[in-house]
């Protein structure tokens, strides 16, 4: 009995310090978050159930399946669960973004790709055990990519993003802050919010992989 209550307090203490850590995240109560589809090559966004399902054909080609908010952000937290691409396909992405590329664009950026096979040593930690956390400012890029300790490809984990613009981006998986920048390295300029996968014309160079890359989104959240 002792030893079950004993249990049952440390499973109370860790809820608690789960629940301060969040509210230490959040600030503001949740926003609704209007998407628009903006896929492109052949890629799709479809509604199933309480899923977001984006997916792309693989024939060779450079493609998208693009959900973009039609609001934009001056800041806060942004979290999604996302269980990611697998196979030797291209990528999943959550992100924020603004401007035009190459040069006039600034984003906030979490990556994970699918596996790839019989790649060169440049592109060999490219995989679903790996994240890619990525701020783009003055067209420079800076970037940690993470061991994530589990396979996203696997099933759900949640993928989250505080941004106080000019100041500070911290990146959490699964609760725990993975990744942060700041000052100069920290974008500034209202952003829209983007759910992707892709499939990039370079990767062809690993051969034509066939059927589809599909990453899987639920429970969008923000708060400004």
């Amino acid at each position: 009995m002792r030893k079950a209550l004993l249990a049952l307090a440390v499973l109370m203490v860790a809820a608690v310090c789960i629940a301060s850590a969040f509210f230490m995240i959040v600030d503001h109560a949740p926003v609704s978050v209007d998407f628009e589809d903006a896929s492109w090559g052949g890629g799709y966004a479809e509604r199933v159930g309480g899923l977001w399902r984006l997916v792309v054909p693989l024939h060779g080609q450079e493609a998208r399946a693009v959900l973009r908010s039609r609001q934009e952000f001056r800041g806060g937290y942004f979290e999604v669960e996302m269980k990611t691409v697998s196979g030797c396909v291209g990528g999943s992405a959550f992100y924020l973004y603004a401007g035009k590329e190459p040069d006039d664009f600034e984003e906030v950026d979490v990556e994970v790709y699918g596996f790839m096979e019989n790649v060169s040593d440049v592109y060999a930690n490219l995989n679903p055990a790996t994240a890619d956390f990525t701020c783009w400012v003055n067209g420079q890029r800076h970037m940690v990519r993470t061991r994530l300790g589990f396979l996203a490809c696997e099933g759900f984990h949640t993928y989250g993003v505080k941004w106080v613009p000019g100041e500070a981006v911290e990146f959490y998986v699964d609760g725990v802050k993975v990744a942060a920048f700041y000052g100069e390295r920290v974008p500034k300029r209202p952003m829209r919010l983007y759910l992707q996968t892709w499939y990039a014309g370079w990767m062809s160079e690993f051969g034509t992989p066939e059927g589809e890359a599909v990453t899987l989104f639920r429970n969008v959240s923000v708060h400004p």
